[in-house]
């Protein structure tokens, strides 16, 4: 019978590659907590003007700085000519920050030979990280950012240095539209 209840349960998409449908991002700051609807872990997910809020675990990203500054060169990223010591935040599979420099690093803190097919290290931020955080949980967060898209978001190790030794144990980066700011945890209690 064509409407027997296992007939009517929800096939699996046959593609591992398809996303979901971009959501249309809310027009109002009063909107945007809602829209987001993450769990608790997440914690603050925008301040009250609306800013995205991501936050990273200071002591990966002092490694990542560390690198960057003292690789004997750096990467250039999409339309860069002189590439300059940078920490880049990327979105593709989850939301994390990473080093420009070169050779990189490995998750395990040795450089990375060109042959060599080893894992980057990479920060990620809280509640984005898709080896320990559902699709879901950090999904929206990349769409709201980047309607859906990868990004990569080139940023001077100079404004991680000024704030990294404020920080207790998070740095926090606040994403507003096409901008951005780097504050400590400390600061971003008082926002």
């Amino acid at each position: 019978p064509a409407h027997a209840p296992e007939n009517l349960r929800r096939r699996k998409s046959r593609s591992s590659r398809r996303l979901p449908r971009p959501t249309a991002f809310p027009k109002t700051t009063h909107q945007i907590p809602a829209f987001f609807g993450f769990p608790i872990g997440s914690r603050v997910l925008c301040t009250a003007a609306g800013e995205i809020v991501l936050k990273f675990d200071i002591t990966t990203v002092w490694r990542l700085v560390d690198h960057a500054r003292n690789s004997k060169q750096s990467i250039a990223s999409y339309k860069q000519r002189k590439p300059k010591p940078s920490l880049w935040l990327v979105g593709d599979s989850g939301v994390y920050l990473m080093s420009n420099g070169d050779p990189p690093i490995a998750d395990t803190g040795r450089l990375i030979k060109k042959e060599d097919m080893a894992r980057r290290l990479t920060a990620p931020a809280f509640g984005c990280d898709p080896e320990y955080n559902a699709f879901e949980d950090w999904w929206r967060l990349h769409n709201a950012i980047a309607q859906g898209n990868d990004f990569s978001i080139t940023i001077p190790i100079g404004q991680f240095e000024d704030v990294l030794p404020e920080c207790r144990s998070q740095i926090v980066v606040l994403i507003y539209e096409d901008k951005y700011r780097i504050v400590s945890d400390i600061d971003f209690e008082h926002i």
